[in-house]
């Protein structure tokens, strides 16, 4: 485990699977990056690994309860019949992996995230989420 020597905050990610990360992933704010993956572990259940991130300040204060985590490796890519939509974070994100994250708009202040938080697969799934899926990386 990386310990580091920044002032910053730990928090941790809850996911059905560990995918593409990998200790010193990015973290991404608004496409910035502002922390990285410093450990992860599989839960004595064996039914979800915990990530570990450290967000460097000041950006750690913009996770709050209902902020918004999601798996920001590879491309995404939305299309109708009139137009197209291409989005990725960052080229390393591409290559190596990365999170990103975001707090709903309208919200100000609120308290700072302190429980383990679900990490979405994808940015499309952060906002439909459904009730009654399963927590954790939605499908």
């Amino acid at each position: 485990m990386i310990a580091p020597a920044e002032d910053g905050k730990r928090f941790f990610l809850m996911s059905d699977s560990l995918g593409s990360m990998d200790v010193g992933a990015p973290v991404f704010y608004k496409q910035l990056q502002v922390g990285e993956v410093i450990d992860y572990e599989l839960l004595d259940n064996q039914d979800r690994v915990q990530l570990e991130l450290f967000i460097r300040a000041p950006y750690f204060q913009y996770v709050h309860d209902n902020t918004r985590f999601w798996n920001a490796s590879g491309v995404e890519l939305n299309m109708n019949s009139t137009w197209a939509e291409f989005r990725m974070e960052s080229l390393i994100s591409v290559i190596i992996g990365g999170i990103a994250f975001e707090t709903p708009a309208g919200v100000a202040g609120g308290k700072s995230a302190n429980r383990a938080i679900l990490l979405y697969c994808t940015a499309i799934m952060r906002i439909h989420r459904k009730s009654n899926t399963r927590p954790g990386c939605i499908t």
